[in-house]
């Protein structure tokens, strides 16, 4: 009976006699484009500013300062009830874990 590490080992062999070269020479290789999605998202949104929708949370509201957005987070220690009657001390934001968005 062959096992994963003999079968591993025995390829890693034909590998340096160079005999699996053919093989690896047939994988394409793809390259990924990082900043496709975002240049999708901008043409489909035609440049709209479109905020993150959070499920089952909240959004943290803000004041305008100056044109700038200002946010107050405060990190505690929140008591967080996991599932009914498993509750366990966690760090959160504003009271809440996860915290806002």
């Amino acid at each position: 009976m062959i096992t994963r590490r003999n079968l591993l080992a025995s390829l890693m062999g034909l590998t340096s006699l160079g005999l699996l070269k053919k093989v690896n020479a047939e994988v394409p290789v793809i390259k990924q484009n990082n900043t496709s999605g975002i240049k999708k998202n901008i043409n489909r949104n035609k440049g709209k500013y479109v905020p993150v929708q959070t499920l089952n949370g909240h959004t943290l509201p803000y004041k305008m300062k100056n044109g700038v957005k200002e946010f107050h987070l405060v990190a505690e220690e929140v008591d967080h009830e996991f599932a009914p009657g498993c509750t366990a001390k966690c760090w959160g934001y504003n009271g809440t874990t996860p915290g806002p968005t």
